[in-house]
């Protein structure tokens, strides 16, 4: 038995999609790779852990009463690190920072909700904080800096200090 991992998730996930399959074919297509790869991967997963996981058939190659123990505590492994991936992408979003918007109430009801869908569906952890006001409101918070924006209605002049995208006309 090998001490330390010497495995990738890579191979952990070779071997758990060759579980369901059944067949290195199929687990290939699965994978998005070729059978060697998958082969490769799964003699290291038998390697790490020192016993025949797999019985292996003239060409034909199953899992053994071993390697269908190792199914659940290798899913486990692979849950763990999702989760670990979830929790870093969040961090990651804190790390960059929570736009700060402000919008009136009419381009909440017409135009934000399906911006901020666009957004959230391109980084899923992505947090915003929004905050409803009238335009002059709205104008004041980006200059006192509590906003990072303001998609307000566009009135005239706001002074020299406030950069004008047009995103829209109606």
């Amino acid at each position: 038995v090998h001490t330390g991992m010497n495995l990738s998730m890579r191979d952990i996930e070779c071997f758990l999609a060759f579980a369901r399959a059944g067949h290195v074919t199929r687990t290939a297509e699965l994978c998005g790779t070729t059978q060697p790869t998958i082969s490769k991967a799964l003699l290291r997963v038998e390697r790490q852990f020192g016993i025949p996981l797999f019985d292996r058939r003239s060409r034909a190659l199953r899992l053994n009463q071993a390697g269908n123990a190792m199914v659940l505590p290798l899913q486990n492994i692979q849950a763990k690190y999702e989760g670990a991936q979830h929790v870093s992408a969040l961090l990651r979003a804190e790390q960059e920072g929570v736009p700060r918007i402000g919008v009136t109430g009419g381009v909440r009801n017409s135009f934000l909700g399906g911006t901020i869908s666009v957004l959230v569906a391109r980084r899923p952890a992505l947090r915003v904080v929004l905050q409803v006001d009238v335009s002059d409101a709205l104008v004041q918070g980006v200059l006192r800096g509590s906003l990072d924006v303001a998609v307000i209605p566009s009135y005239g002049d706001l002074g020299a200090d406030t950069q004008v995208h047009v995103i829209g006309t109606d």
